[in-house]
């Protein structure tokens, strides 16, 4: 059986810095498909990063036309994490735009249908039950929400394995534990498993640098 919520290996202060650098080609990957899928269009909406780390994504988004009037939420297991968020946005005067507070992903301290959207990168492998994560963001979705995922595969192919490598050792970080990861048609049969087969999908390319990953995507009608 898997850790819950594996600890990352660096302090918070160190973690924020090695995901605002060296994570950017995927930061980007994502940040695309959430502007590609808001609903709102400028309007007030309500936006969720589960595993938020230190808010990297938040601050990322809040730039982002269509984005700049959402309240933008994030939960992290880990008080560091959110410790360090929190005082980085205050300082920022983005604390009126972005919170970041303690959660687990298996259970979420939100009510049902809160959501327009939710989003999670790099988060589904640390957990020890990804159906009942998958679940608890359908749970707080609203109708017409659509919820995002990107995280890395087991079955990447090995050159683009090796360039992720190269840059995590940028940062004093070692290579990366593939066997943790899933593969596509894992998270094809959680989806299943957790009712969600019919809303949802598992997306995967096969060349450049988004062969790292998979995206999941779920929505809420």
């Amino acid at each position: 059986m898997k850790d819950i919520n594996l600890k990352n290996i660096m302090p918070a202060t160190e973690y924020e810095a090695y995901t605002s650098k060296y994570l950017k080609p995927w930061d980007a990957m994502i940040l695309k498909r959430c502007a590609e899928e808001n609903n709102q269009k400028s309007a007030q909406g309500t936006l969720l990063d589960v595993g938020t780390g230190t808010g990297v994504l938040l601050e990322e988004l809040h730039k982002i036309q269509g984005f700049e009037n959402y309240r933008l939420i994030g939960i992290d297991y880990y008080q560091d994490n959110v410790i360090e968020a929190t005082a980085k946005f205050k300082e920022r005067s983005l604390d009126n735009y972005i919170t970041v507070v303690q959660g687990d992903a298996h259970a979420l301290d939100f009510s049902d249908d809160t959501f327009d959207m939710v989003i999670s990168r790099a988060t589904i492998h640390h957990l020890v039950d990804p159906v009942k994560a998958l679940q608890e963001k359908y749970r707080v979705l609203k109708p017409n929400g659509v919820c995002l995922i990107h995280d890395m595969r087991r079955d990447v192919p090995i050159e683009i394995l090796e360039k992720f490598n190269a840059l995590r050792a940028k940062a004093n970080y070692p290579p990366t534990k593939v066997h943790e990861k899933y593969t596509v048609s894992e998270m094809r049969a959680f989806l299943d498993q957790a009712g969600l087969s019919d809303c949802s999908y598992v997306y995967a390319e096969d060349n450049g640098m988004a062969a790292l990953g998979y995206e999941v995507k779920i929505w809420k009608n």
